[in-house]
């Protein structure tokens, strides 16, 4: 299968599977983790295959699209993203330097990790039919979150290990507050509750058990499926059989 790398819109650039059988059953905008690798992912390749375009944006401020890595600027990449779809129904391969048309009449909102809170942290936008949330991180939930260890040390620090070598961020204060649950975007949860499944690993540090206990509120009910045997990262999932999952969800 093709991996078209791909204009979204300006200073925003993606990867994109196309769906390979029929008609689109809709196109998928998914959000990665931290850092956002450029690679294969055999997860968007196997929704592919069962009829969804698969599109996953860079966020600004990383390797190859413009502007500053901030919280702020993570929920305009998807907002960029979706307006962009909506408005052009297509978008632009770099190297065949043409336009490759998607089925924009059911858009699906997705993400992994930290992309789970950029989602969590936006008003959903009218034209998404269904979110889906894999091994979510609630930094919406600070009294949670300070009991998060990675490697012996606070998520906030862990993070500073890597973002000077993979993002340009203006203010690292800012991040740190996000990533703590102390910040304005990501501490609070303005996501529409009815439209979201989430996909937990039961061995993940974060476990189905505390994803439920985090979004279990009287305003916030989610359904929660726990994946037997997988992990955090989709690479410690089945990764055919988590889009199978999805897929079926999805349709």
């Amino acid at each position: 299968m093709i991996l078209h790398r791909v204009r979204i819109a300006k200073n925003l650039l993606g990867d994109l599977y196309l769906a390979k059988v029929g008609k689109s059953l809709g196109t998928i905008v998914f959000l990665g983790g931290l850092p956002s690798y450029m690679h294969r992912s055999k997860f968007g390749e196997s929704l592919a295959e069962l009829g969804f375009n698969v599109l996953q944006p860079f966020y600004y401020g990383s390797w190859v699209s413009g502007g500053n890595f901030s919280a702020k600027n993570c929920r305009k990449t998807v907002l960029d993203c979706l307006r962009a779809l909506e408005s052009k129904k297509s978008v632009f391969d770099l190297y065949a330097k043409e336009n490759l048309p998607l089925a924009v009449e059911r858009i699906f909102l997705g993400g992994i990790s930290f992309g789970t809170n950029v989602i969590q942290s936006l008003k959903t936008p009218n034209n998404v039919s269904k979110i889906f949330l894999v091994s979510a991180v609630p930094l919406f939930k600070k009294s949670y979150m300070e009991k998060i260890k990675l490697d012996g040390v606070k998520l906030a620090d862990f993070m500073r290990r890597g973002f000077p070598n993979v993002y340009r961020t203006k203010d690292w204060r800012e991040l740190e507050k996000e990533f703590s649950g102390n910040g304005k975007i990501f501490s609070n949860f303005r996501a529409k509750p009815s439209l979201i499944t989430t996909y937990q690993g039961e061995n993940d540090k974060i476990s189905p058990q505390a994803i439920r206990e985090c979004l279990g509120n009287e305003n916030i009910s989610i359904k929660i499926h726990e994946i037997k045997g997988a992990g955090h990262a989709l690479n410690e999932f089945n990764e055919d059989l988590l889009a199978n999952i999805v897929a079926k969800d999805l349709i």
